[in-house]
């Protein structure tokens, strides 16, 4: 649990206000803080007091002679959170706080339900057809919730892509609208969206793949895939002598090898997804894909979701959620926080 409150939450907005483009701002960047936020899929992080002003703790902390450790950067205005904070202390009014909290408010409640729109919009028209390939229906090309569309579209490309960061706006916007035109073969945020008659796939492309590697604890691979070898007393060990086991991209002639089943998915499309896997090689040979690979060291192979792998701010919880379930990533570890959308306690607490 951290010590943020409202007022940390204004001086946020209030930065993030000066610096973000105009078209993201009433969705995603004015939500400021999340009351919860999951760091690396496992650890809540948690801030319970966003909804309490900073005079009230420390009067709290005075009454029951709690001292504390002031950090000198507060009033070091060097830094730009102090030259906000000024800002905010000369408004005795209260107005300028009221309006930055209100704002954020209202932001992380559109980022929230803009989120769900999405992800009923995944769980309608997304599955799997399979490993590493995602099949759109046409009908989200003709959703008329386009905003949620479009927003289902970009988190589904970084997750197939493996980035952290959503792509671009403008860009994800003129793809979608080349989607409803009918068939193209694009690339962005290195995902592949190829237009067949039978929908429309997403796969990781061939480029800039992680090169061959001895794997010696866990690792977040490509972006994409979460890598945990299970290294035992005794067992083999995955490392850089001879003929040790290596982690490399299975590549376009393995995957032409394997036996695929693609649910009705074009061969080509799901070969080319399968290429981009992870795999496990020795000796120059391709053994399998990791994880599958009975003779290998133990290791657990699991999906994560790019854009929320690293951080999910609770605002976005069913849409992290849904992408999970579809592509077979573990499942959202329960929040800790029964509201996942701060309360607009005003100018006064």
């Amino acid at each position: 649990m951290t010590g943020h409150t409202a007022d940390d939450q204004a001086e946020t907005v209030l930065m993030r206000a000066a610096r973000i483009d105009g078209r993201e701002l009433a969705g995603r960047g004015l939500a400021g803080m999340a009351p919860a936020t999951l760091y690396d899929w496992r650890t809540w992080i948690a801030r319970p007091l966003l909804g309490a002003r900073r005079a009230a703790l420390r009067a709290f902390l005075q009454r029951e002679h709690v001292g504390w450790a002031e950090d000198p950067t507060n009033i070091d205005t060097n830094f730009e959170r102090p030259r906000i904070r000024a800002v905010l202390g000369e408004d005795r009014s209260g107005q300028r706080f009221a309006e930055a909290i209100g704002l954020a408010r209202r932001a992380a409640g559109e980022r929230e339900q803009l989120g769900r729109r999405a992800a009923a919009l995944i769980g309608e028209f997304a599955s799997r057809p399979a490993r590493g390939l995602i099949r759109l229906d046409p009908g989200l090309a003709e959703a008329d919730d386009t905003r949620a569309a479009v927003y289902a579209l970009r988190v589904l490309l970084a997750a197939t892509g493996g980035t952290a960061l959503l792509p671009d706006q403008a860009r994800s916007e003129a793809l979608f609208e080349q989607m409803r035109a009918g068939r193209l073969c694009a690339t962005l945020s290195r995902a592949v969206v190829d237009i067949r008659r039978n929908g429309i796939f997403l796969r990781r492309e061939s480029r800039d793949l992680p090169r061959s590697a001895p794997v010696a604890g866990a690792l977040l691979w490509d972006g994409r895939r979460r890598i945990t070898p299970h290294i035992e007393a005794g067992a083999i060990t995955l490392d850089d002598s001879p003929g040790a086991w290596l982690i490399a991209p299975l590549g376009a002639a393995a995957a032409a090898k394997t036996p695929i089943a693609g649910d009705g998915a074009p061969p080509s499309l799901v070969r080319a997804a399968l290429a981009a896997e992870p795999a496990l090689w020795r000796g120059g040979e391709c053994r399998g894909f990791a994880g599958d690979v009975a003779a290998a060291p133990a290791i657990a192979v699991s999906p994560v979701v790019a854009p929320f792998a690293r951080f999910l701010p609770c605002f976005d919880l069913v849409l992290a959620q849904a992408v999970a379930e579809l592509i077979g990533a573990p499942p959202v570890p329960a929040c800790p926080l029964a509201a996942t959308v701060p309360v607009d306690h005003g100018a006064k607490a």
